[in-house]
């Protein structure tokens, strides 16, 4: 039972992270670009991470730590990033923090 469950998360995590990638290559505009991405980080990366957990339970620490990095610390690189987008951002091959 246990393994259909990990087998199920997991299927539905992938496909969630394959769709997500996909349509992420579809618009033109970088933020609905960035709202895919969020999607795969929010919702796909964390199936497939608890299809892990209902597998190896003995690794129950490690696999809910990195989800809750990959959790907490996505919103926030989401919201950083299309903050970027919407002031214009550094110019391509520009590096970040060099004014000219």
């Amino acid at each position: 039972m246990a393994d259909a469950v990990s087998a199920a998360l997991m299927v539905l995590g992938t496909a969630v992270l394959v769709g997500a990638s996909v349509g992420a290559s579809l618009p033109r505009s970088p933020v609905v670009r960035l709202h895919y991405l969020s999607l795969a980080s929010m919702a796909g990366a964390p199936l497939v991470l608890l299809g892990v957990l209902v597998r190896a339970p003995a690794d129950w620490f490690k696999l809910l730590l990195i989800l809750v990095l990959v959790v907490g610390s996505s919103p926030v690189a989401t919201a950083t990033t299309a903050r970027g987008i919407s002031r214009g951002g550094p110019a391509r091959g520009e590096a970040a923090g060099r004014g000219s």
